[in-house]
């Protein structure tokens, strides 16, 4: 894309509609409660954020063990966009108490999807 157009700027927003705009929170909202009453599972797109905190968490946690100048709350923290350590700590319980089904689906699907878990 940048060789056809050299002035070209990736977007700052992750979900685009067909026409390249940023799709709004609540369109996208919408989307993913439908998604979920489709599939017949209760959920949000919130809920989407939590996976990912704990997820990550639990994998920068596993890479701190052989790096121990990493800090996983930290970087949760910088990722979620949070001011406040306080408010990332919160996944660290949720982590503590689903530690082990975590990491269980963690290694499932690193290990379906990437084979050599890298």
């Amino acid at each position: 894309m940048r060789r056809q157009r050299p002035d070209y700027r990736p977007p700052s927003t992750l979900f685009l509609n067909l026409q390249g705009n940023a799709v709004s929170k609540t369109r996208l909202t919408t989307v993913f409660a439908e998604a979920f009453r489709a599939a017949g599972v209760t959920g949000t797109l919130h809920y989407l954020r939590h996976t990912f905190a704990m997820t990550m968490l639990v994998r920068l946690q596993r890479q701190a063990l052989t790096t121990p100048d990493l800090n996983p709350l930290k970087i949760v923290q910088v990722l979620l966009g949070h001011s406040s350590i306080q408010s990332t700590a919160i996944y660290l319980r949720c982590v503590e108490l689903n530690a082990r089904e975590l990491a269980d689906s963690i290694d499932y699907l690193y290990g379906e999807l990437i084979p050599d878990g890298r």
